[in-house]
């Protein structure tokens, strides 16, 4: 994960192995940003050097970069993918959410189904003032 890239002594991850894959998975810039026991101009000065110092060390000590998503930072050299994988007692679910009622209807035909956590640091504030 791309906290273990901010402290490091000793020699260089890139040196020690032959390749290194970061996994990055929270958008800190926001967190900088959406912090409110800080004043506003502080948040986005102290966003931009979070920003910066991440990029430098991710660069620094991984050849690659995965994202789990495009709601972190853009990184070179990165690209984007759910590593995480679903655990099969969800799909289960899913799978019987889709068998008919014993009424005989679907019990859910609304062509999707989704189980996952609400966090609200992770922005829930931020979707609740644009659903108004």
């Amino acid at each position: 994960p791309e906290h273990l890239t901010w402290y490091h002594m000793g020699n260089d991850w890139t040196k020690v192995f032959n390749f290194v894959v970061g996994v990055v998975h929270t958008n800190y810039i926001n967190y900088a940003i959406n912090d409110h026991q800080v004043p506003p101009p502080l948040r986005l000065a102290r966003a931009a050097v979070l920003g910066l110092a991440t990029a430098m060390c991710t660069r620094a000590y991984c050849h690659r970069i995965i994202k789990l998503s495009d709601a972190v930072q853009k990184f070179p050299h990165s690209i984007t993918c759910n590593i995480h994988g679903v655990r099969s007692n969800f799909i289960d679910i899913g799978v019987s959410k889709m068998s008919p009622s014993i009424f005989g209807s679907s019990r859910f035909s609304k062509g999707a189904y989704f189980i996952g956590k609400m966090l609200w640091s992770k922005g829930d504030r931020q979707l609740f003032v644009k659903l108004k």
